[in-house]
């Protein structure tokens, strides 16, 4: 009689060598998942940080925008204020005053100085009528406008105290000592 294995087949040299191909193929099958798995990753992070990076665009581009409608606001209320005031004053029938002459103006009159009244002529010039605090101050008034580009003479009208009513030239010193409420009219001629 003879000895039969029926497990003869499970180690045999065949059966090794498909176990070591199967074992060949599970570990190439891993390193291709795990290479198909890191270029997905860096591709979705190259698509991330370019998305990022459009949205920082647009965010800087959403900025610039807004500065430049900021811009044009307030070039447009420069424009609507300087209509305003040419309305204004061709309203009241004083004439137009330039917006420098207006900034002219607004800037030389030193503390202590009011205008009460600023009225533009057919000879082109501006008559100021205002109140001082002093004669000094009507002086400075006087010498700051005779110091712009746009003024060619400024003439002094008058210039009254409220105690004396008159001002004459032998009263000025009195004045200068009084240091009282000084009204003054003076016409400035421009270039």
């Amino acid at each position: 009689m003879k000895d039969i294995n029926l497990f003869e087949g499970l180690h045999s040299e065949k059966s090794l060598r498909r176990k070591e191909k199967t074992k060949h193929k599970l570990l190439f099958g891993i390193v291709a998942l795990t290479l198909l798995f890191a270029i997905s990753t860096i591709g979705y992070y190259k698509i991330a940080a370019q998305l990022m990076m459009r949205e920082v665009n647009d965010i800087t581009l959403d900025v610039e925008t807004y500065n430049e409608i900021m811009d044009l606001k307030q070039t447009i209320n420069e424009m609507e204020i300087r209509q305003s005031a040419y309305e204004l004053l061709n309203a009241t029938g004083k004439g137009h005053l330039d917006t420098e002459i207006l900034l002219l103006l607004g800037n030389t009159f030193p503390s202590g100085v009011n205008a009460m009244s600023c009225t533009y002529d057919s000879n082109g010039n501006i008559n100021i009528s205002g109140s001082a605090n002093s004669v000094e101050s009507v002086g400075y008034l006087i010498r700051r406008l005779k110091d712009e580009s746009l003024v060619e003479s400024v003439f002094v009208n008058s210039i009254t105290s409220a105690q004396t009513n008159t001002v004459a030239v032998e009263n000025l010193d009195e004045m200068l000592e009084e240091n009282a409420n000084i009204s003054f009219t003076l016409q400035v001629a421009l270039k």
